[in-house]
């Protein structure tokens, strides 16, 4: 997904942040807030207790599994 697309739901899901500068590892985990930088074209996202500055171009990856209870 498009970082400029996230939103309100999807505050609480796991999302990878592919990382530029280290080229082959991610940041990944419960995207709690998304703080739009409205100056320059970014976007703060809060991974945990992670802030990560991240233009809006950029793709992320969100797990869409949701949790089932009761099997």
């Amino acid at each position: 997904m498009i970082v400029r697309h996230l939103d309100a739901t999807d505050l609480g899901k796991t999302i990878t942040l592919p990382t530029l500068s280290a080229p082959g590892r991610c940041r990944k985990g419960t995207l709690t807030n998304i703080i739009p930088n409205h100056g320059s074209d970014t976007s703060t996202l809060i991974i945990g207790d992670h802030q990560h500055i991240v233009p809006n171009g950029a793709t992320v990856y969100v797990d869409q599994a949701v949790a089932v209870n009761g099997l």
